[in-house]
């Protein structure tokens, strides 16, 4: 960011910004995270890059998943989808719909999630998207099945998803996957099986010092 600075360069400047603010939400703090991505979106604006101010509405959109501003995260999530799809990002079109599809879980729309995340599915399989952005998906559609209380198609898509983070050898989705794989056995009835991925998860989290997948 300093460097960037120093040579007035806008858009290098931006990407700090995004990047500060990722990792700023890692460490369980979004609302500094939003702040630093709006900064990076006021950037890209006045660099008229397209894909980077899409980039930014798409990181605002997840950030919002965690300090319950759904409303403004729903906005930033359709802005980058549509900024996306005039640019012909089909890859990042699929994580946009994802994070739309996550903040429509979170409103209660199970529908709507379900028709986002499986668009995103099938545009990442069509193009070949990695494993560990399956996972991604698989983890939000197990996600979504909990909300249904359909606790047999939950855990076809987490453990689809525990193979893909396998294969990526990938582990800050795991604290989240297996809160998921706990809410699932809660729903057959599997105590014992519920408080041993519970405890997994808060192990992994304390390890990775996710503090807001810890809570």
């Amino acid at each position: 960011m300093r460097s960037a600075q120093k040579l007035h360069e806008a858009t290098a400047l931006a990407r700090a910004y995004n990047l500060l603010g990722h990792i700023s939400r890692l460490r369980g703090n979004s609302t500094e995270a939003i702040g630093y991505f709006e900064q990076a979106l006021d950037l890209y604006k006045q660099a008229g890059h397209v894909r980077g101010e899409a980039t930014t509405h798409n990181l605002i959109a997840y950030a919002c998943l965690y300090t319950g501003q759904l409303r403004y995260g729903e906005q930033h999530g359709r802005l980058a989808r549509d900024m996306f799809d005039k640019v012909g990002d089909v890859y990042n079109r699929a994580f946009a719909d994802n994070n739309l599809g996550e903040i429509l879980l979170k409103r209660g729309d199970l529908d709507g999630a379900l028709t986002a995340y499986r668009e995103a599915l099938r545009a990442l399989e069509h193009i070949g998207g990695s494993s560990y952005v399956l996972g991604a998906l698989h983890n939000n559609l197990g996600a979504t099945y909990i909300r249904r209380g359909d606790f047999a198609a939950a855990r076809e898509h987490l453990r689809a998803a525990q193979d893909y983070f396998e294969q990526a050898q990938a582990r800050d989705f795991l604290p989240e996957m297996h809160c998921h794989l706990a809410a699932a056995a809660l729903l057959a009835g599997e105590l014992s099986a519920a408080e041993e991925q519970s405890r997994q998860a808060v192990k992994l989290a304390r390890e990775m010092e996710m503090r807001g997948e810890e809570g």
